[in-house]
């Protein structure tokens, strides 16, 4: 099964089992909104194993990761596995922190 959600900044896309998160440029608060709702909506529907693509983020407003941190807490029984692929350190270290917010242990994909 695969399902895609596009927008400018990010994607969403479900595949097979795996919930993948793409992000491109700098995360704004708004689109933090927006792609943690679709994420959180999507993992709602059966729990996931899930996916950060941050290869070609350069960055996020402090928004953006409060968005992801309120949208996924309630989700985090749903949570099968986070891998992260790609990124700089800075935007590592987010996923990795939000990851260790929701107590989940972060790997590479």
């Amino acid at each position: 099964m695969k399902s895609e959600t596009l927008h400018p900044g990010w994607s969403v896309q479900i595949v097979d089992d795996r919930l993948i998160a793409t992000f491109v440029g700098r995360l704004s608060t708004a689109d933090g909104r927006s792609s943690a709702l679709e994420f959180a909506r999507c993992l709602r529907e059966q729990p996931r194993h899930v996916v950060w693509d941050l290869g070609q983020m350069r960055g996020y407003e402090a928004g953006a990761r409060e968005a992801w941190q309120s949208q996924l807490w309630p989700l985090r029984e749903q949570i099968l596995s986070i891998s992260v692929r790609g990124g700089g350190p800075f935007v590592r270290l987010g996923a990795n922190t939000l990851a260790m917010a929701l107590g989940i242990a972060l790997k590479d994909d």
